[in-house]
């Protein structure tokens, strides 16, 4: 697997502003997709063969590429591994996310199903090693190219663990009124997640990082 490193793209050359940052605070952009949209991408996405959640990573990462330099780049995602390492992991309360970094090459495609498997072959290609996660190879990529390497754009998907806030948290806490994500040299993290019989689309952003009315 680490014969790869010289072959990995970097990050996507995304339009950024010379400003200096005034906040490290990130800002969301939101769009809920009710029970019949979703229900009609989730059908159309088994039809072409991939995953709900690939499907989704694909038409972010074909967004990200019309606005790249170029179109293969590396994109950060999240994976949720939580190993029975121990009987009482799953009392565990705690953060058990590693990171894949996904070879996302675009360059021969030419519609959104194509995007697509290509994304799923890259996401397959990259847990195969997860034990090999995205952290180490950002920091052997460092080695190689000898300079500090970064995966400032993130794909989150949650699909397929249920609602984000189920019945009996909302009975305890009230119905959600903010909710932000952010990471530390993370510039843009997407996600896509179950809610309220829907699917939620979130953009967490660091608005200093980009030009005004680029992200819109």
């Amino acid at each position: 697997w680490a014969q790869r490193i010289p072959q990995l793209p970097e990050p996507p050359k995304l339009p950024s502003t010379s400003r200096k940052a005034l906040s490290r605070n990130s800002t969301r952009r939101w769009q809920w997709l009710g029970p019949e949209t979703r229900d009609a991408l989730f059908a159309y996405a088994r039809h072409c063969g991939v995953t709900p959640a690939m499907m989704f990573a694909a038409a972010f990462a074909h967004t990200v590429a019309c606005w790249s330099s170029t179109s293969r780049f590396l994109l950060n995602v999240p994976l949720f591994a939580r190993e029975a390492l121990h009987p009482d992991v799953d009392g565990l309360v705690g953060d058990f996310t590693s990171s894949l970094l996904l070879d996302i090459d675009l360059t021969s495609t030419t519609d959104a199903a194509s995007r697509a498997h290509a994304v799923q072959d890259a996401m397959r290609t990259a847990a195969t090693h997860s034990s090999y996660p995205g952290l180490s190879v950002l920091r052997d990529l460092g080695r190689h190219r000898g300079a500090p390497m970064l995966a400032p754009v993130v794909f989150t998907s949650a699909l397929g663990l249920g609602e984000l806030f189920c019945r009996a948290v909302t009975e305890a806490f009230g119905t959600p009124s903010w909710i932000i994500s952010q990471g530390p040299q993370v510039s843009l993290d997407a996600q896509v997640t179950e809610f309220d019989g829907g699917v939620m689309v979130n953009w967490d952003v660091r608005e200093d990082v980009f030009p005004d009315g680029v992200i819109d």
